[in-house]
């Protein structure tokens, strides 16, 4: 192996052994996500060992260090040097983005400021994604986290875990959850995130999934006093290959805030062509959201509609009463998937009533095969 790596109590040292090849990238971006899960927050890359880096070797180590700035809070390099000989001093440890490198790094020119501008990058992303909001403001998160996987499929439910925490963010609204299914190892993801973020939360599944459930789940920061799962129903019931459906369903929760009580509802729709069975979808949502509005007065309702803006499904969705928070407080075209160009604006977030909306942006992180949707707003006092 082109590398090993080290765990001591406070960090673990990935030492780049000789040659980094593109090929060697699955297996180090899974050694340093085991890493990551394991709870270490200091990750340093040791290059005293390694033979030279080339321009393929570089890319990689720049998706790497990109990878470890979005898990955790401190990155070091360790005796990057120019291994060609131009220069033979080596360097010491140097903390990236937090201070700045304490000591002084001996390294061709090219490859210094690439990966100084992708580090710098990734430091700019994380601060982004936890940007100061509005005193008194709340937090929502809506993220579609593709089974705890990034694009690649890899495992990475460490990664949402920490972004969750990063963001600040007080409610979180996630789609493609697993709990108990072989691809995902068994785990409980819900409890899993629960645990390493401090939340509250309540799962809902409408599938028998891979031995285990496959649904919707959010996380809380405050109480959640009440959750149910509501089947949303099509006619006629849509076949999928093998003869086998997917039925959808919907998470109505509320939750005791510092403001009174706040009833949410999170939902993943139809991803097909034939906007049919979606229609369908978005109906019944709309009409839960109403009934929500009959006994709580602060009504939230969001997750992956599967839609674009300008399609009838969305327009059934605004007809109904439902504010996309999008079109009155951000600006850009809000797209989330797929995550690495995304092209679509397919995550949505909708007040209704007095909630208003102090700002709202998509966070740029390749932890799972969408981007998050970040929004806050405002919650009107109400009684408990």
């Amino acid at each position: 192996m082109p590398f090993s790596i080290e765990r001591t109590t406070d960090a673990s040292t990935v030492h780049i052994v000789d040659e980094i090849v593109p090929t060697d990238r699955p297996a180090m971006r899974s050694a340093l996500l085991a890493e990551l899960a394991a709870g270490t927050h200091v990750v340093r890359f040791d290059f005293a060992d390694a033979n030279y880096i080339d321009g393929a070797g570089l890319g990689l180590l720049v998706s790497l260090a990109r990878l470890v700035r979005e898990h955790t809070g401190d990155l070091r390099l360790s005796n990057l040097n120019d291994r060609r000989g131009n220069a033979a001093a080596t360097g010491g440890s140097g903390s990236w983005c937090r201070r700045g490198p304490s000591t002084s790094v001996s390294v061709s020119t090219t490859v210094r400021l690439a990966l100084l501008g992708a580090l710098l990058s990734a430091c700019t992303t994380l601060r982004n994604a936890a940007a100061s909001r509005p005193a008194g403001s709340t937090r929502i998160m809506v993220y579609n986290i593709h089974a705890g996987k990034d694009a690649a499929g890899l495992d990475n439910l460490a990664g949402v875990a920490e972004l969750v925490r990063r963001t600040g963010a007080d409610l979180v609204l996630l789609q493609e959850v697993d709990r108990g299914t072989r691809r995902s190892g068994s785990i409980d993801q819900p409890a899993v995130l629960a645990e390493r973020t401090g939340f509250h939360v309540a799962f809902g599944s409408a599938l028998d999934y891979d031995g285990g459930k496959y649904g919707v789940a959010i996380l809380s920061r405050w109480p959640i006093v009440a959750d149910t799962l509501i089947h949303l129903p099509v006619t006629p019931p849509q076949e999928r290959a093998g003869g086998s459906d997917e039925p959808r369903g919907a998470l109505r929760i509320v939750v005791a805030s510092p403001t009174g009580r706040v009833a949410l509802i999170n939902t993943h729709l139809d991803p097909t062509g034939d906007d049919r069975w979606r229609r369908q979808e978005a109906d019944t949502i709309v009409s839960l959201a109403a009934q929500a509005r009959r006994g709580e007065p602060m009504v939230i309702v969001g997750g992956d509609f599967n839609s674009t803006p300008e399609s009838a499904v969305q327009g059934a969705v605004r007809a109904g009463g439902l504010r996309d928070v999008w079109t009155t407080c951000a600006a850009g075209d809000g797209f989330t998937y797929p995550v690495d160009a995304p092209t679509k604006r397919i995550d949505y977030l909708f007040v209704t009533g007095d909630i208003g909306c102090a700002g709202a942006r998509v966070v740029e992180t390749r932890v799972s095969d969408h981007r998050p949707l970040i929004v806050d707003v405002w919650l009107p006092a109400t009684r408990p």
